[in-house]
């Protein structure tokens, strides 16, 4: 295995010849799977160490483990993928806690001494260290599950990995063992909570004065993981046949239950964009709220932008989302505020400023919660 491994990569007249050898061998063309492999990966170049050696070639074959399909699936030859091989595209996502984050303190101290801009010289501090902790064994698992799921299909450049449909059950087991994985590294996340806090605390010295870090519930569900299955987008549907009908059934299932999941979630962003109008989108976009509760003059493109927004989005709503239309119906009082009044009369733009707080409040706990998203 180790002279294989060692092995002088072949020259691409020695690949090109090895490839038309075997086509010959074979009495075809090469398949449509194959050309896709090419496109993205390249024809065989001087780092595509392709044996020459049938032998050689047969003894890698035998070491491929026989539910992951090799480079290029023998099956797949002389087939049209877009018609009869049963492709699905899996896409594998992770999100994380942020494991650092600007220290305002220092960062000021660090600008006034070196007169320097907070825009352009930031000091970050460190809030978990990943190494050694169970922290670091979760980003570990992410990346460790993505090379397991990269192995089984095509890395589109769209994103996401062209999967045989019969590999379902083998995607859906990787998924699953890391799954039960990650629960169990959250559990540890939660345990040595505090011990990752005051090693970080440690290293940090006095910087850490006045610093704040979020709880060991936040910290642990910061990390998630999904899995998405979509039609092959080289057919543009889901096509099943070649495979049992059991899997067919399955895949069925799997694809429409993630076009759900996938819909509710663009809709759950549309309530989101919504309330960014509200909250801001940081120092220098202090929102609809911020504005009101400062001496700030009040513009009307902020409130003509939320209102436009919030008529797109009663259109944008194609699967009747109950907690969107429930989230402009409590934005639209807003959006419609008579600025002349406000601009004139101090009491009503608190009074405003109380709704929109309110506002914020009932769209995150009523409508955003409810889809299981926490901001």
């Amino acid at each position: 295995m180790n002279q294989n491994r060692n092995q002088r990569p072949v020259s691409r007249r020695t690949a090109e010849k090895t490839r038309q050898e075997h086509d010959m061998e074979n009495n075809n063309n090469p398949s449509d799977l194959q050309r896709v492999a090419e496109a993205i990966y390249g024809r065989p170049e001087e780092d595509w160490p392709i044996p020459p050696d049938p032998a050689l070639r047969q003894e890698i074959r035998d070491r491929t483990p026989e539910e992951i399909p090799e480079r290029i699936p023998e099956d797949n030859t002389g087939t049209d993928i877009s018609g009869t091989t049963g492709n699905l595209l899996v896409h594998y996502s992770t999100r994380r806690i942020g494991l650092s984050v600007t220290h305002k303190g220092v960062t000021n101290d660090n600008c006034i001494a070196l007169n320097a801009s907070p825009e352009a010289l930031r000091t970050t501090a460190k809030l978990f260290k990943s190494a050694n902790s169970p922290i670091g064994q979760i980003l570990s698992l992410f990346a460790n599950t993505r090379i397991s799921l990269s192995k089984l299909g095509l890395r589109l450049n769209t994103g996401g990995y062209l999967t045989r449909a019969n590999q379902l059950e083998l995607v859906r087991g990787i998924f699953d063992e890391a799954d039960d994985e990650l629960e169990r590294l959250k559990g540890e996340v939660r345990r040595q909570y505090q011990k990752l806090v005051d090693d970080a605390k440690r290293d940090l010295g006095d910087s850490a004065t006045g610093m704040v870090w979020p709880s060991p519930e936040e910290t642990a569900g910061a990390f998630t993981h999904r899995l998405d299955y979509v039609p092959d987008p080289t057919s543009g549907e889901v096509l099943l046949e070649g495979v049992s009908e059991e899997v067919a059934a399955k895949v069925r299932a799997e694809v429409e239950k993630s076009r759900q999941h996938m819909l509710e979630a663009a809709h759950s962003n549309l309530i989101k964009e919504l309330l960014s109008f509200l909250t801001g989108s940081g120092e220098k976009d202090q929102g609809i709220l911020g504005v009101l509760g400062s001496d700030c003059v009040l513009k009307r493109g902020r409130f003509e932008r939320l209102k436009e927004r919030l008529e797109q989005a009663k259109k944008l709503n194609w699967i009747e989302l109950p907690q969107l239309d429930e989230a402009i119906k409590t934005l639209e009082p807003i959006a419609s505020a008579d600025l002349d009044e406000l601009r004139a009369n101090d009491y009503k733009r608190k009074e405003l400023e109380s709704t929109a707080r309110k506002a914020v409040d009932s769209v995150t706990k009523n409508s955003l919660a409810t889809l299981g998203i926490t901001i």
